[in-house]
């Protein structure tokens, strides 16, 4: 028979340091795309730092951007469609979404990054809602330890299909 404490089943974890987490609130671990400020980042705080690196991003022939959309990253340009796998409850099938959550927004060449996001008033991403749809039945089988029991479940997961309008640098 073999024995061992809870101690050395615990050891993978203590090699996390403690302060990881330090200064996050255990709501913005859950939820983290939810309690994102709206600050530009230190390199990007006066408005002619600002003006200065945005000239470049607004000659650009295409952008790209990190969009966070129901407390997922997706990285997103102008004519992509993005499932969400999620049903946003708000959002009716034609709506058009102002997406204001961004980490960052790049070109080619040149980023603009935000700590965490970008403020809103620099740029400008919309996205209509094309269709609220479920996923296809998914059959789970939950079982047991040491027991013959299963039991299988039919899942419908909640989808909503958005195509991206416009990804602009005001």
């Amino acid at each position: 028979m073999m024995s061992f404490s809870i101690r050395s089943v615990l050891r993978p974890f203590r090699s996390i340091p403690n302060n990881v987490f330090s200064g996050v609130t255990r709501s913005s671990l859950i939820f983290p795309a939810y309690r994102f400020n709206s600050t530009l980042s230190s390199n990007t705080q006066n408005s002619s730092n600002l003006t200065q690196d945005l000239a470049p991003l607004k000659q650009a022939p295409s952008l790209a951007a990190t969009v966070f959309i129901h407390t997922r990253a997706y990285q997103v340009t102008e004519g992509d469609i993005v499932r969400v796998p999620a049903n946003i409850k708000e959002a009716q099938v034609g709506d058009v979404l102002r997406l204001d959550r961004v980490a960052n927004i790049t070109s080619r060449n040149h980023t603009l990054s935000g700590s965490p996001t970008i403020d809103p008033s620099v740029f400008t991403i919309r996205a209509t809602v094309i269709e609220k749809t479920k996923t296809p039945f998914t059959t789970i089988k939950k079982t047991k330890r040491r027991c013959r029991h299963t039991t299988t479940t039919n899942v419908k997961h909640h989808q909503t299909v958005l195509r991206i309008n416009q990804v602009q640098i005001n």
